[in-house]
């Protein structure tokens, strides 16, 4: 049996890496005249993709050259500020680097207790209570922020939203009860169902974010995907009921 050719994903914003395989991933790119050396030329020359918002690779990236590829990245109207924890900088775009005698070395966030966190001279942080802090204002110890969009990898100042615990326990509660998720192609036949949208990001590559704002109607244009591709069930359903 021919052995498959495997790429490595990387999703800077959300240090994320995922394994695939190279026919998956043509798949996944869409229609290119000569997609082999599309890849070949992504790989060589480390170009990030603006439709996948990630980087591809033969093996899976060092640490050096993760700090190396988000530093080389441009986002239109990034805005740094410096946390409360001096030499920390903190980007609007979810990105983090500390001062160094040199210039600025990046850091990645990392899950720990099911909170995004990120480490400090030696100490550990909640990413979104300090990017909360940073950019919109001051936090009591009893209060909590929930990710608007439910992705808590998606610590964007825009994203952050101030609460108690009891309103906290409400809209998690509600979340919990994971919304079934449909694809569907550009004439509206149905490709797949996902249990959720973490499911549905897992085996489409598409991230969450863009999956929900699929699922919510959120956008005018859906460049990524080329058209609004995901749909809650329910809606879905209704939508065959009613035809």
């Amino acid at each position: 049996m021919k052995e498959k050719k495997l790429l490595y994903i990387w999703e800077p914003i959300y240090n994320k890496t995922t394994i695939v395989t190279k026919d998956y991933f043509k798949e996944l790119i869409g229609n290119k005249k000569s997609i082999s050396s599309y890849i070949a030329n992504a790989i060589k020359k480390e170009t990030y993709l603006p439709k996948l918002n990630c980087y591809i690779s033969k093996e899976p990236l060092t640490v050096s050259e993760k700090r190396k590829r988000i530093a080389k990245l441009k986002f239109k109207n990034e805005i740094w500020k410096e946390s409360n924890l001096s030499g920390l900088f903190i980007s609007n775009e979810g990105r983090f680097r500390r001062k160094t005698l040199t210039g600025y070395t990046y850091t990645f966030p990392y899950l720990r207790k099911n909170h995004m966190t990120i480490k400090y001279q030696s100490n550990e942080y909640v990413v979104k209570r300090l990017v909360y802090q940073t950019f919109i204002g001051i936090l009591e110890n009893h209060e909590r922020i929930y990710s608007k969009n439910g992705i808590k990898e998606d610590f964007r100042p825009s994203n952050l939203k101030k609460v108690s615990m009891t309103e906290l326990g409400k809209l998690t509660g509600y979340k919990s009860k994971s919304k079934g998720i449909v694809h569907v192609s550009k004439e509206g036949k149905l490709i797949r169902e996902f249990k959720s949208t973490r499911e549905a990001e897992r085996i489409t590559l598409y991230n969450r974010q863009t999956i929900n704002e699929s699922c919510n109607n959120a956008r005018k244009n859906y460049h990524s995907l080329g058209y609004r591709a995901f749909l809650w069930s329910d809606e879905y359903y209704n939508n065959v009921k009613e035809n």
